[in-house]
């Protein structure tokens, strides 16, 4: 089952302490309106999950699997996606704000759903080497109506995404994504 590195629940928790749930199986279960701040989800599954009114200040998906969840307007301001499937997640309405996504070659983002999300000041981290590269499986993504003012899309490529209606301001984008932006 799964291992939390912390005793106590997240409201618990010392300022600056991080509480990670080691593994484990949550899939198809409802999260609720509660807050996970300072939680990190490492190695595990979430699959089919619902999120309703969570909110999460630095929450983190270390090599979980989101697949399928639904994350319609959750607040989590800081998370952390490293290494994280989130195929055919719908995270419309959420605020990301200053979230990061980095790693993953092996994970998934197809049919992503980021419609009218708040990602200000997000960034998607890319290298170019297994560790540290982003998936390759990212077609479908939609970002319509998504603020990503002050965000960082430059080391990521995107390609079949709908970004129609997103704002860009004082956005890092590459040259070659300009044409997305229509």
């Amino acid at each position: 089952g799964p291992k939390a590195s912390r005793r106590g629940s997240p409201r618990n928790a010392a300022p600056g302490q991080i509480i990670v749930i080691d593994g484990g199986d949550f899939s198809r279960q409802k999260i609720g309106a509660i807050d996970l701040s300072a939680v990190c989800f490492r190695g595990t599954r979430l699959v089919d999950t619902v999120w309703a009114g969570t909110k999460g200040l630095g929450i983190g998906f270390i090599n979980a699997d989101l697949s399928g969840a639904r994350l319609e307007n959750v607040s989590f301001d800081s998370v952390l996606f490293r290494n994280t499937t989130l195929a055919r997640v719908n995270a419309s309405g959420a605020r990301l704000v200053f979230g990061q996504l980095d790693g993953g070659w092996s994970s998934s983002i197809a049919n992503l759903t980021l419609d009218n999300a708040q990602m200000i000041g997000f960034r998607f981290i890319c290298g170019s080497s297994a560790n540290d590269g982003c998936s390759f499986d990212r077609k479908q993504i939609s970002m319509r109506g998504t603020n990503l003012s002050e965000a960082k899309l430059s080391s990521f490529a995107f390609w079949d995404t709908a970004f129609e209606g997103a704002t860009i301001n004082r956005t890092e984008i590459g040259l070659d994504q300009l044409t997305l932006f229509h």
